[in-house]
């Protein structure tokens, strides 16, 4: 890529910072609606109603809360800083091109099913405030209606009306979140098709950028998810509602860091069968030899290779592999640690 292209895909960022300025205020100014509703909450609770079973599960959800705040800062910087990488050595926007403002939803399907060609687009897509505010919205109404379906204090629209304004305004920002998730996720799809990465390299600054943000993206979605969890364990919604919650939330913790790499792992598949049965052929050139100490040094390097390049597998990086399934254990584990709290503490004030 050339000079001119290169500074033409870093303008491409620098103008959606500068159309998107104060994007991180955004963000946690939306968390003190959900602090201060779920406080209220509370508070109402221990005073009107003599309880305080809820109050665990306010601090856990406002824990859960601000960290996805954390975390979405957090990955629009990160995404800011690497986006150009992405895109560096496949990017098809000509030189000088500015980032277009389109926020239509025609065009986001068009780049739902064929993806973004430059970093401005991808940031347009991923951080447009319209579609965040209209899915948070959703989810929020969603969620935060909760409390009717399930029949939570039916007697005391106060406190009724306080869970669903604190179920709302948290998962505001998980629904918002929830878009820019969902966005990334796909556009990493259509990127995997298009990195620059063989079975034999893999090291390139863009694939490991690229393993980075899936990793970031679902190791924060482990702890979000396993606050999430435990914040149910202590509120009115248990039984079928957090077995329903585990596997949704289960299911996206897959889809976040698994589906992603799909056509890598088939386009590596397939040039390691390659590489396997040129391997094969050179093992059964050999066997039609007479056999000689020569000839049995070099199966045996064959063979040593040929476990080798088994041992290599189809993904990226290991130690983001690693990491990713540690928080996938201890997220699974965090629930069930809670749930063994809750009953001892029950026990215990019996």
């Amino acid at each position: 890529m050339s000079a001119e292209e290169d500074d033409a895909l870093e303008g491409q960022v620098t103008a959606f910072l500068e159309s998107h300025s104060g994007g991180e205020r955004i963000v946690w100014f939306s968390v003190l609606p959900a602090v201060a509703s779920g406080l209220v909450y509370a508070v109402l609770e221990v005073s009107q109603a003599g309880k305080s079973r809820d109050v665990a599960f306010v601090i856990l959800l406002c824990a859960a809360t601000v960290f996805l705040a954390f975390a979405t800062v957090y990955f629009r910087c990160q995404l800011c800083h690497t986006a150009v990488l992405l895109y560096r050595n496949s990017a098809a926007a000509p030189a000088g091109e500015t980032v277009p403002r389109r926020r239509t939803w025609c065009y986001r399907m068009r780049a739902w099913r064929r993806g973004v060609d430059s970093p401005g687009h991808l940031l347009e897509l991923v951080f447009d405030r319209t579609a965040m505010a209209t899915c948070g919205l959703a989810y929020g109404i969603l969620l935060g209606s909760a409390p009717l379906i399930v029949g939570v204090y039916e007697n005391n629209w106060r406190l009724r009306g306080w869970l669903m304004a604190f179920l709302f305004c948290a998962n505001l920002i998980t629904g918002a979140a929830l878009y820019t998730l969902v966005m990334t996720l796909r556009q990493c799809w259509h990127l995997a098709k298009r990195l620059d990465i063989t079975f034999f390299r893999r090291t390139t600054k863009a694939v490991q950028e690229y393993s980075r943000i899936l990793t970031v993206i679902t190791v924060s979605g482990a702890v979000y998810i396993g606050l999430c969890q435990m914040s149910a364990i202590f509120s009115h919604f248990g039984g079928l509602w957090v077995c329903g919650y585990a596997m949704f939330a289960i299911g996206l913790y897959i889809c976040m860091y698994y589906l992603p790499q799909m056509p890598i792992r088939r386009r590596l598949a397939a040039e390691r069968d390659e590489v396997l049965l040129h391997i094969n052929e050179a093992k059964a050139r050999l066997l039609q030899q007479e056999v000689n100490p020569i000839m049995l040094n070099e199966l045996a390097r064959i063979h040593d290779t040929e476990d080798r390049v088994m041992k290599m597998g189809v993904g990226l990086s290991a130690t983001n592999a690693s990491l990713v399934e540690l928080a996938a254990v201890i997220a699974g584990i965090i629930p069930l640690v809670s749930a063994l709290i809750r009953g001892y503490a029950v026990a215990f004030a019996q």
